[in-house]
């Protein structure tokens, strides 16, 4: 039987969605192995800073993720030794109170900032509370030489901070002859000092995780608001899509045969990039005279500074030619259960690479994986310049699954030429 974890504090951050995403895989994870244990989650942006600063960062961060600006989101995360030399003392004494206050007895950190505040904290607990605390580091990235946001401020701690430190997760993508050698070039870590682990998603992705796809019908319910519920149903109304309209939202009943097609950017999604890539995909699909299948979009629509649902809806109401074997369907955020239904019934998703969204897309897509650059050259289909169009660290998360699970980096201008080869 396994130890109770009695209290577990899992630091995250708001920077983004992956950093959330993990720090609930491993909430449910805990819970599951133990579930009379006390789970205390804290977000370094909004609980362990000064407000108005930490509030300020991540709207900064989110807003430059919305709007695609790659080369811009690098020089944030460029800037992060002046934030961690800024943010040192608030996290210090605000994780030094969270331990004490309660009685902390296993610490797992998901987020990328000052890992040495959080170990300085730590030791002096260990030492106040005859504790042997270790720092359980969950990589949100996948590990590849570009996991630098990561690794570098692990790879500066002290001798003795980092003889606490223990990293989970997945085998890296080397650039180095030997794992021992590659951890050791980029953490200063030992082998014995990391785990190598299955892919970490959140619990509605493991039923999926690595099973065989059914031969069978498969519904796929799509929770819905009222006040977006009437721009669905116009869009719906163009197909013949076998769908029910329930009290959640929208059922959709997909045949075996059918095919489905993923557009999830992220949870700050890049407006222009998601409206273009269902321009595309309504062109290419225009193009199939005699079709032998039903072919279902489903799109995830930021709502930010432009209403990108209703510029989806009003592109279908005016197609005066509309395909009636493709459904398009615009929504807004899912829950997990849905999106791990779409990823594990997908036959393309195009998708960023944020850390957590690429281990969830490994561990549970069968279909083709393309993966999103906001290049803004046209029609270019070079990886090295297509890769440009990524941060840096997603960039690393990329390459990963381009070497190891056939992925494609693409643009919506490229959809079109790809669409042949998709068909």
């Amino acid at each position: 039987m396994k130890n109770k974890q009695k209290n577990v504090l899992i630091i995250t951050s708001s920077g983004g969605g992956g950093c959330l995403q993990l720090a609930e895989a491993k909430k449910q994870q805990v819970l599951k192995e133990d579930p009379t244990a006390n789970v205390i989650v804290a977000d370094v942006m909004k609980d362990w800073t000064w407000l108005k600063m930490g509030h300020f960062f991540v709207f900064l961060y989110n807003t430059v993720q919305t709007f695609g600006k790659a080369r811009l989101q690098e020089k944030l995360v460029g800037c992060q030794t002046t934030a961690e030399i800024m943010l040192w003392l608030s996290i210090f004494f605000k994780c030094k109170s969270t331990l004490f206050k309660n009685n902390i007895d296993r610490v797992i950190d998901t987020q990328a900032l000052c890992p040495a505040a959080i170990i300085s904290a730590m030791q002096i607990y260990n030492k106040k509370r005859n504790k042997s605390l270790l720092f359980e580091k969950v990589m949100v990235d996948l590990p590849t030489y570009k996991s630098t946001h990561l690794f570098k401020n692990i790879k500066r701690l002290s001798y003795k901070k980092r003889k606490l430190v223990r990293v989970a997760t997945i085998t890296p993508l080397l650039d180095t002859p030997t794992e021992e050698m590659f951890w050791h070039k980029h953490c200063k870590l030992e082998t014995s000092q990391v785990k190598i682990e299955d892919v970490h998603v959140r619990e509605a992705f493991s039923q999926y995780l690595h099973q065989k796809r059914p031969q069978e019908d498969m519904k796929l319910v799509i929770r819905f608001d009222d006040e977006k519920r009437s721009l669905l149903r116009n869009v719906l109304s163009k197909t013949n899509a076998y769908k029910m309209e329930t009290k959640e939202g929208f059922s959709f009943t997909i045949a075996p045969q059918d095919s489905v097609m993923v557009v999830l950017l992220g949870s700050q999604a890049a407006q222009r990039a998601t409206y273009e890539y269902v321009k595309s995909f309504l062109y290419s699909m225009k193009k199939i005279t005699h079709p032998d299948r039903h072919y279902h979009l489903f799109v995830f629509c930021p709502n930010n500074k432009k209403d990108v649902m209703q510029q989806i809806h009003d592109l279908v109401m005016q197609e005066t030619s509309y395909p009636s074997h493709f459904t398009i369907v615009p929504m807004s955020f899912q829950k997990e259960d849905v999106i791990a239904s779409l990823y594990f019934r997908s036959d393309v998703s195009i998708t960023r690479t944020g850390g957590q969204t690429a281990m969830e897309l490994m561990g549970v897509s069968k279909g083709k994986i393309w993966i999103h650059s906001e290049t803004k050259e046209r029609h270019i289909m070079d990886k090295g310049k297509l890769i440009k169009g990524i941060p840096g660290w997603e960039a690393g998360n990329a390459e990963y699954l381009v070497e190891k699970h056939k992925a494609r980096i693409v643009t919506p201008a490229m959809v079109l030429s790809l669409a042949e080869e998709f068909v």
